[in-house]
Parts: C-alpha cells; structure tokens; sequence
C-alpha cells in the first residue's frame, strides 16, 4: 500500500506502458524469501533502483531505495 502511494506521487504518466506487475504480488514458497527489483532512468531527472525481500507471508524483511 505504501509503495502504492508512492508510485502515485512520483509516477510520470505513461500512457504506452503497463502497470499490471504492480498490481498483484505472488509470495514465494514456505522456507524461501523473494526479492522484488526496480529501477529506473528519466532524462534530465536522474536515475533509481529499489528492493524489497519479503517472506511467504508477505512481510517485508528488508527494502532499500
């Protein structure tokens, strides 16, 4: 949810592109811990990069920016 927000504040439309990866996230299996990735490069803006590791659960165990 709060990544949500946020990519609603900073988002620079895009009518072309698609955002159905943001949509729904799959946990990972029981025992294993996912690590979702991202960047990003806007001319005359700069550039990012995030990541976020999380259980089967769903809870955030680490995330950076």
């Amino acid at each position: 949810m709060d990544y949500r927000l946020y990519t609603k504040k900073v988002h620079i439309p895009a009518p072309l592109l698609s955002t159905s990866s943001f949509e729904k996230w799959h946990p990972p299996s029981p025992g294993w811990i996912k690590i979702n990735i991202d960047a990003a490069i806007i001319k005359g803006m700069g550039t990012g990069l995030g990541w976020v590791a999380r259980d089967c659960e769903g809870k955030v165990l680490v995330a950076r920016v």
